[in-house]
Parts: C-alpha cells; structure tokens; sequence
C-alpha cells in the first residue's frame, strides 16, 4: 500500500509541474507539495493525528478546496493568453484540484484516496492546459506522460514468488516498459505538437464559438483611421455586441467620427464635448437594450439618437457617440432612443473642416464628382446618386493592389478599382466635400444579422466593422415644423459576396444550432458580468454553505434538533429558577425548625441563623457544614453560576438528617 501511495503521490506532482509551467504559478504546488512531503515524514512516528482529515465528508473537501481556490486565483490571477468559456470558473478550478489533491493526501493510507489522487492528478492535466503550447509545457507534459505510463506498469505487473521466473519477468517488464512507453509518448508528442501546429486553426475555430481573446486591427480603437487592409479582423466572426432595436431602424452603431484628411488617414476631431446622460428612460420614446459581449475601452457601439441610459456614469459626445464615464463594468445597458438625430449648427469654421479637401488631388475630384451628378443642385439627390454610383460601378474586394494614399485614392474612382469600406467611405466624403456639402467618415459596426426577429435584435460581429459616411442635409423637423440641418447616413460600400453555407445542408443546421449554444453562453457570461462582482461572490460563497449544508444534512439536522432542544430546556428553567430556588429556601427553612426549633426572623441573615445553631449546641461540626454547603450553593444557583439539581440534592441529605 506504502508503495502505491508514493507512486501516486509522484504521478500528483508532475500533474502539478503541468500547472506550475502553463499557469505560471509555482507557488501553489510547491507549498502544497512540501505539506504533502511534511505529513509523509510525520507518519513514520505517528498515523493518529491525520485520522482527523478522514471524518472530514468529502463533499466539504471538494466545496472548501474550491473556496480555496477561488481565493487564491483573486491573488494569482490566470495568464493573460488563457482561454475558457468561464474563465473565472475554470481558473478556480485548476488551483482549487491542487488543494483537494493535498487534503486527499493527509488522510490515511486506503485505496480508496489513491483512486482519488489519480483522478486528481489526470484532472490537473487537461484543465492546466489552457493556454498555447510552449517548448517547456510540451517537455513537462511529455514527462508527465511517461512517469504515469511508468507507474501503471508498475502496479499491474506482479513479481513471481518463484525464483525460477524472475528473470523471464525481468526481461518481459522491461520490454514491456520500454514499448508501452515509447510507443504513449510519441503518441503523446505528435497529438502535443499537432496542437502546436494547428493552434491558430483550433483556437481560430472555437473563437468563433465560447472564447473570445484579442480583438484585432479596427478594433483597437485609435484616433486615426488608415486606408489599410483590416487584416485577419475581416474573417474574425467573434461577437462583440447585440442591439435590440426600435422597428425599422438601422444597425449602425457608431463608434467614432473622422474629420480631417491627410493622405490616406483620416483623425478624430480634436475636441470632443460629452455631456452625462439622464438614467430616467424617456417614457414617450422607444426603448432599446445594449449586451456587450467584450468592452471597447470607454466607447459603446451604439445608434444614434440614444437619449438616455438606465445606468450611470454614461456619457454623449456632440456627435452622439456613447462613453462610459471610467472602465465599462456594466455589459447590459438599457436606453431610449429618439426618432431623429440632434440638429446641428456649423460655424464658418466648422464649414470650412467638413468641406477641405486634398490641394494636391482637389481637382480630380471635383471633375469626378461633377461627372456623377451632372450638376444637380440638391444636395440629397447629390448624395444619392453618388451612393448609387458607388454600388453599380464598383465590387468589394479586401485585395486591394493599389496605394493607400491621394493618388491610390484617384487611381480606385478612375479606374472604378474594387476596393472595401474604408476606401468606400473615403471616397464617398471628398467627393461630397467636393460638392460643398460637409461630410465626414464615420466608424463602428453595421449589421444585419438578426438574432431575433420579434425584438428586432441585431448581432455585431468582429467582420461586421465598417465604415460609412455623415453627410450634413437638410430635412423637415415634424415635432418643430422647420427644417434643420442633422447628420445623415450614407453608405457608399457594395454588398460583399455571400459565401455562406446552403441553407438546406446538414452543416448549415449544425451551425446554427452551434451559434445558438455559443450565444445563449456569451448572453449568460455578461450576465454574470454585470453584476456586482463582490455580490456575486457572496452569492457564490452562500451556495456552496448551502450546498455543503444539504449534502450532510444528515449529521447537521440531528445535531441541530438535540442543540435546540438543549436551548428549549435551558430556557425553561431559566424562567423557573426564581419560583424554584424560593420553594427549595421555604423546605430550608422548615428542616431548620423541625431540626433545630430555629425560626428565621426578618432581620436574620444566613450567618445569624448558622451562629445560633452552633452556639445551642445542639448538631456536630459535619452538619454545620453540610448547612453550609446548602447555602453556598443556594447563592450560586441563585446568581447563575450553580446548578439547581446540585442545591436539591444537598438539601435532600440535609432532610434526611432531620431528627
């Protein structure tokens, strides 16, 4: 049995070696190791002193072991390149099987604790292993799958008692070894490093699903905006947010605004003027609800129009742009929306900005867009029909084989090259500036994919970044009957090609019911986000006492009902000690008389009484002091401190003695 529980006890700490390496957290098993090394040495002089852990149940050990855990992932936080569909959850339980596997280990010697440290030791392994692989980890897991492979032969093959077969044994154990081994670590190596091969493609494919990591190119959110390839970010179909809006409004949700050109990159304006929004929700106003499933630093994508939020510390900006006012711990925002945008006033100044052009290229593009509009002079039909110039005479392409800049710009529109939305959206504004109509490229999202038709719920995508363009238009305020100027929404970027899946093909459904299963999971996650971290870890904290309860409610309910029965008793007393203790004091009273003839008056106190007794001579010194004895504790009883069955028992002796 020694000699199992020490192999065991091996395979355990090249379990935890696996955790110490893709975790980077040392400590824990190497403390947890010195305890388990520790106990062993103390059980060579005494076993009686670990009997104590086995009366522990073992759901307690699991339950505080995950406490523990969790505990100590607030201190020594999981690595940054972690991925888990509950992060928080599954970190708390790498650390928490370290601490389970060290209470195992204090118990005594049984078969049963060396079935479970194996099962803790092979847990350890999968659930450490959330990170990409690494030289080190691939070595250490390597290590441990040979010395568990070790240990198995170690304990399956049994040494003959005869002399005459140990030498075939010794050659069959060793080539038994030397195979297994052999063949489960090159096993186990080519699945590691398939792993490390195809790691982009795993960890590709299931960000698609429950884990989300760096989001990437546009949306690392930055002042400038560059006529550059989006990168991976055009095939990352993570999500990032879901809108529930009004019927019949878009899903555009805005992110920021550019308004000034320089040569391919476009710069947020200098100056942004936020003013808090009200958290009363408009109650003539359509209601919409905001579910982040990542945070954008301070920015909400969001539409335009939002007039409200039921939350605090939100900020608009002039541009009707949402801030969070601080880091965004709240993933679920509710808020009302208004049916037109705010009207806006330009200064000369302002003017001049939305309508400045490149000089190098100024020219070429006023030719290009007087070749579109054939000088019609409303501004809308302007920006109309250059939308739909855009759309008829251009493709969408992220393979774009010209200059991001002026003159890869004047190349596109001349030679009606494809192109994609920042290109698009970049055309689309200098040609209306170019018109003399302010304009200004605008960025976030926009998406069509509805996940619920009812709730008119849209889901955003990381792929779904786009850019677009505000156009600054006249147009009729009904609420105020006069025309104002508002910022309007003009998309100059084709339809992309649709390389979906076949509706009606048995991978089309799986998908779908995958991107249901991963959804329902992202809305729980921020869920759990947006809740009160310290709240929700006290809820967590009541549920595993409740848990823990439940499950030895047998030994806790017996317990309880014997404590309260105690408490009902005590009570009772209690309440009858002063009628009692008089009684008790008139039967004193009366053995005196009929003993002694000794009547106590008014004015006597005990020691009066006592004196006069002894003085009469009439009883020896033992029954003086038996008397004595009855009146300590009769006080005692009296202020709390003796017990009432003790004073009736001494005055029981005292009536016996009663001549």
């Amino acid at each position: 049995m020694i000699r199992s529980y020490i192999n065991i006890l091996i395979m355990l700490f090249f379990s935890w070696s696996v955790y110490a390496v893709c975790q980077g957290d040392a400590l824990l098993p190497l403390t947890a190791g010195m305890v388990i090394i520790v106990s062993i040495l103390a059980r060579l002089r005494s076993t009686d002193r670990f009997t104590t852990f086995e009366k522990i149940p073992l759901s307690v050990v699991i339950i505080l072991s995950y406490l523990a855990g969790m505990f100590w992932r607030i201190f020594v936080p999981a690595p940054e390149n972690a991925n888990s569909p509950f992060l928080d959850f599954t970190s708390t339980l790498q650390s928490a099987s370290i601490f389970f596997g060290t209470l195992i280990a204090l118990r005594p010697f049984t078969q049963k604790n060396i079935y479970r440290l194996t099962f803790c030791a092979w847990l350890t392994v999968p659930i450490s292993m959330n990170v990409p692989f690494s030289e080190n980890m691939l070595f250490t897991f390597a290590a441990f799958a040979f010395v568990s492979l070790s240990i198995v032969i170690i304990n399956t093959m049994n040494r003959p008692s005869e002399k005459k077969h140990l030498f075939t044994y010794a050659k069959d154990y060793i080539l038994f070894a030397i195979l297994l081994t052999t063949l489960t670590t090159i096993l186990f190596l080519g699945i590691a490093w398939s792993i490390v091969v195809r790691e982009q493609a795993f960890f590709g494919l299931m960000g698609n699903y429950i884990m989300p990591r760096h989001y990437t190119n546009f949306l690392n959110i930055s002042p400038t905006l560059n006529l550059i390839n989006p990168g991976v970010s055009a095939f990352d179909r993570r999500p990032v947010t879901e809108v529930s809006l009004p019927k019949g409004r878009n899903a555009y949700l805005k992110m920021q605004v550019f308004d000034e050109y320089h040569n391919g990159t476009w710069t947020e304006p200098k100056t942004i003027t936020k003013t808090i929004l009200p958290v009363a929700l408009s109650p003539d106003q359509p209601i919409g609800k905001i579910m982040m499933f990542v945070p954008l630093k301070d920015l909400v994508p969001a539409p335009g129009g939002i007039t409200a939020v039921r939350s605090i510390h939100y900020l608009r900006s002039q541009d009707e742009i949402i801030y969070a006012d601080g880091p965004q711990n709240t993933r679920i925002l509710e808020f009302s929306l208004s049916s037109q945008s705010d009207p806006v006033f330009l200064s000369p100044d302002q003017y001049r900005k939305y309508t400045a052009l490149p000089p190098l290229i100024a020219d070429d593009l006023r030719k290009i867009a007087r070749s579109i509009t054939q000088d019609d002079g409303n501004a809308l039909s302007k920006a109309s029909q250059m939308v739909a110039y855009f759309h008829h005479h251009f493709t969408y392409s992220l393979d774009v084989s010209f200059t991001a800049d002026n003159k890869g710009l004047i190349k596109m529109l001349n030679e009606q090259r494809p192109a994609y939305c920042t290109y698009f959206a970049s055309a689309l504004t200098l040609l209306l500036r170019a018109q003399g109509i302010p304009a200004r490229v605008a960025a976030g999202f926009l998406t069509t994919e509805q996940t619920n038709v009812k709730d008119n719920t849209f889901l955003a995508r990381v792929n779904n970044a786009h850019a677009w363009t505000e156009a600054l238009l006249p147009s009729y305020d009904i609420e105020h009957g006069q025309t104002t100027m508002h910022w309007q929404t003009f998309d100059a970027t084709p339809p992309a090609f649709n390389n979906a899946l076949n509706k009606h093909s048995a991978a089309y459904y799986l998908e779908r019911i995958l991107e249901h299963l991963w959804l329902g999971i992202l809305r729980f996650k921020a869920t759990l986000e947006n809740m009160d971290k310290d709240l929700l870890r006290v809820y967590v904290i009541l549920l595993l006492l409740g848990a823990m309860v439940f499950i030895n409610r047998q030994r806790i309910i017996p317990a309880l009902k014997g404590w309260l029965h105690a408490q009902r008793r005590t009570k009772k007393i209690s309440h009858e000690a002063p009628d009692y203790l008089k009684t008790l004091y008139g039967r004193y009273e009366h053995y005196l008389k009929e003993a002694f003839g000794e009547v106590r008056q008014s004015a006597d106190t005990d020691t009066d009484v006592i004196t006069r007794i002894k003085q009469s001579g009439k009883t020896d010194k033992a029954t003086i002091a038996h008397i004595e004895t009855f009146i300590n504790a009769f006080h005692a009883a009296r202020f709390g401190t003796g017990s009432i069955e003790q004073l009736n028992s001494i005055l029981k002796e005292l009536e016996l003695t009663t001549p």
